[in-house]
């Protein structure tokens, strides 16, 4: 018998806040995918016709001197970096691209059904980071993406003792996927009074037990950090590092 594809809904798809079935999700990533493809041609087909441009110009004649000082790099000549940021619902992936992209948090906790992207230009290249949400129906397809990137960051609710396990086993599920990969695990909202101490996350995490050799990086963090006492978003030292790891 012939699978048929089951029919679209009958509400509108904005309205929609979970995915009905597998198929669906599995468009979600094939369209993501072809995203991707899509924006790489597109920046290929870009500097080859910067290169046919300027191969035409050195045939007719050469650039004049204030020419070459009033011409800017264009924006397709960047290059581009990859991240992921993954952990589970309620981290604060959603507050961390935020903060990072200069906008003040929401409030309260609101999950990510799908996936946000955001794009931050430095001087040498362009950081995307895309964010997949954190439910566990949506955990199975982290690994689609982990290959395809440059950095992992891992966020752990510090404050969430219950679920660390399962923070642990999706964790090292990445790492073993790609032994090669940079990780940072950022140890979030280390501002509440019930947060584990960076001690206890490493050993709860099974940090201790990773390769030497490999980059994994823990890093202590109050991301939308309550209360007067914490003024500036803990963002700063990772963003450091991850340029770091990036150049």
């Amino acid at each position: 018998a012939c699978w048929e594809r089951p029919p679209p809904p009958s509400r509108p798809l904005a309205e929609l806040r979970v995915f009905p079935c597998p198929w669906y999700l599995l468009s979600w990533v094939a369209g993501i995918a072809s995203l991707r493809r899509l924006r790489f041609r597109e920046k290929e087909f870009h500097r080859g016709r910067v290169r046919r441009e300027g191969a035409g110009r050195n045939l007719t004649c050469a650039p004049q001197p204030e020419d070459e000082e009033d011409e800017e790099p264009a924006l397709e000549e960047l290059e581009q970096r990859e991240v992921l940021v993954l952990g589970l619902d309620g981290s604060g992936k959603s507050t961390f691209l935020r903060v990072l992209s200069g906008k003040p948090p929401l409030e309260g906790h609101i999950p990510t059904w799908g996936f946000n992207s955001v794009r931050l230009p430095t001087k040498d290249f362009e950081v995307d980071l895309l964010e997949i949400g954190g439910s566990q129906n949506l955990r199975f397809y982290w690994k689609e993406f982990v290959n395809e990137v440059d950095v992992l960051v891992f966020l752990v609710d510090s404050a969430d003792r219950l679920r660390l396990p399962w923070a642990r086993q999706e964790l090292h599920k990445l790492l073993d996927k790609d032994p090669d990969l940079p990780v940072v695990v950022v140890a979030n909202k280390q501002d509440l009074s019930e947060a584990m101490s960076m001690v206890e996350l490493q050993q709860e995490l099974g940090l201790q037990a990773v390769d030497s050799q490999r980059e994994v990086f823990l890093l202590a963090a109050s991301i939308a950090p309550a209360g007067p006492g914490f003024e500036d978003p803990g963002t700063v030292h990772i963003w450091r590092l991850l340029l770091e790891l990036l150049s």
